[in-house]
């Protein structure tokens, strides 16, 4: 199993499903100044305490990268596995993506793909960590494009993860994914 992350949960980490398309990071390195500026207000956020919650993020700060934002909903299922529902996606992704709010990921990505989005995700979630995510998208409809996003956990007042907040930029496809770190 290809673990980045030693679980904070009694359930194994899932291995993660990596290829030429779709590539997870644990180091916060970006590109984008953007996403290293979202970086650091996570840091700050759940500076002492190790998570941040929902209510630990206000729009005033979050003004400038709203467009880019998605926060999904992580929905416990009674074999354990986890579906993930958009609560909130910005303009810029609706318009790559079409509106998704109230959807789960599971119905309108195709099946084949299931398993890269929702590994990431997975990681996410039961490590309690933040991870960076490379994308080239394979979809007809959006194969020119490429994406360079963060994504980290929100915690309720028990300390579950029941959120996954991710700022998602888009880029040309044509620009090099970079390797595995």
């Amino acid at each position: 199993m290809n673990s980045l992350a030693h679980s904070v949960s009694k359930l194994p980490i899932p291995a993660l499903v990596e290829d030429e398309h779709f590539r997870f990071y644990t180091e916060l390195d970006f590109e984008r100044a953007e996403l290293n500026a979202i970086r650091e207000i996570w840091r700050e956020k759940s500076k002492g305490k190790g998570h941040a919650t929902r209510a630990d993020f206000d729009a005033r700060t979050l003004k400038p990268y709203l467009r880019n934002m998605l926060i999904l909903d992580v929905v416990e299922q009674e074999n354990g596995t986890r579906r993930y529902r958009y609560r909130y996606m910005g303009s810029s992704l609706v318009e790559v993506f079409g509106e998704q709010t109230r959807r789960f990921v599971d119905e309108f990505i195709p099946s084949d793909k299931m398993a890269r989005w929702t590994a990431g995700h997975d990681l996410i979630v039961l490590s309690g960590r933040a991870l960076r995510m490379v994308v080239n998208y394979t979809s007809p409809q959006i194969n020119y494009l490429g994406s360079e996003g963060i994504f980290f956990p929100l915690v309720d007042e028990t300390e579950r993860v029941v959120h996954v907040m991710g700022f998602n930029y888009m880029r040309s496809r044509t620009a090099e994914t970079p390797k595995t770190a």
